[in-house]
């Protein structure tokens, strides 16, 4: 599962970029980049103010991500 990837895809599909999402969530920049590039994990907290930046349901994010083919190693 990669929410990561998800938050990443949800943002490019709507235009955001890092700094929109940075402004949106209330994360420094540095904080969004380490975070949606997988660097750093993302607590529970982080994903709603995710979510709710990009204006769907966490649930939304965490389906996807649990569908998603996993990628090759």
């Amino acid at each position: 599962m990669d929410i990561a990837a998800e938050i990443r895809a949800e943002a490019a599909r709507q235009g955001i970029g890092t700094a929109d999402l940075a402004e949106k969530t209330g994360l420094a920049y540095k904080t969004v980049s380490r975070k949606t590039n997988g660097r750093t994990g993302i607590t529970v907290d982080e994903l709603f103010k995710f979510a709710d930046a990009l204006n769907v349901p966490a649930s939304a994010l965490i389906g996807r991500a649990e569908h998603a083919a996993p990628a090759a190693a």
